[in-house]
């Protein structure tokens, strides 16, 4: 679980970036799953690296 504390419009607007990156690549990921059938554990996996590495690059992290 990630905490984040948003101090300006700026970093809130990075946020919302990411979930709508997210979203597009989980979607994308889904479309091509089902036309070439790949295996949906590994991709899963591969996005959230993704997503994870893109968050961490852009958002400030407490803990």
């Amino acid at each position: 679980m990630r905490v984040v504390i948003l101090t300006d419009k700026s970093e809130a607007d990075e946020l919302k970036e990411a979930a709508e990156i997210i979203t597009k690549l989980r979607y994308n990921t889904k479309e091509w799953e089902e036309h070439y059938g790949a295996d949906r554990r590994s991709r899963k996996k591969y996005w959230e690296i993704k997503a994870d590495l893109w968050i961490d690059a852009h958002v400030k992290q407490i803990g």
